[in-house]
């Protein structure tokens, strides 16, 4: 079962990110197999959510939310929805376009440079706890 989680704390009902970490541990022990979080803008908000979820004994895989980024007005209403505001030099970029073409090309940038100091361990973990007769269990890094 997929549950929610939150960067920057849930807008909706005022919660902080501690009070998502004690919602996430709830949701762990209720029986959830992983968390799928809100859309975010930097990442610096997802690895403090899982940083802080570990410390508190959150074993479960938390998948960043992605959101396409190539409608500046979808932006815009998915920022008014969630409390969580895209960049304002994206919206601008994207908005002097005409183009769709080009807004993909904007909002999916350079590719990206994988890259991780050799001190980071990375550990793969299960997406399932329980048995179950769906089939094999998937495989998620964190």
């Amino acid at each position: 079962m997929a549950v929610a989680a939150f960067p920057r704390g849930n807008h909706a009902t005022g919660g902080t990110r501690a009070d998502d970490v004690a919602a996430l541990l709830a949701k762990q022990r209720a029986g959830a197999d992983f968390a799928i979080t809100q859309v975010f803008w930097d990442a610096p908000s997802y690895l403090e959510l899982v940083g802080e979820a570990r410390s508190a004994g959150v074993t479960i895989p938390i998948i960043p939310g992605i959101l396409p980024a190539t409608d500046p007005g979808r932006l815009a209403r998915v920022g008014e929805l969630t409390g969580v505001e895209p960049p304002a030099d994206l919206l601008a970029r994207l908005t002097a376009l005409d183009d769709p073409a080009q807004a993909h090309r904007v909002a999916s940038g350079p590719p990206p440079t994988w890259s991780r100091p050799s001190s980071t361990v990375v550990h793969p973990v299960s997406t399932s706890t329980r048995s179950t007769s769906a089939g094999p269990r998937s495989t998620c890094w964190t």
